[in-house]
């Protein structure tokens, strides 16, 4: 999970996740 911990990424905001699925997903 990039370098969010789960907790980290389902409590970050929709920009931020958004920026990780990004990532995640290349």
């Amino acid at each position: 999970m990039a370098t969010l911990g789960l907790i980290e990424y389902k409590e970050a905001s929709p920009e931020v996740r958004a920026v990780y699925d990004d990532i995640m997903a290349t």
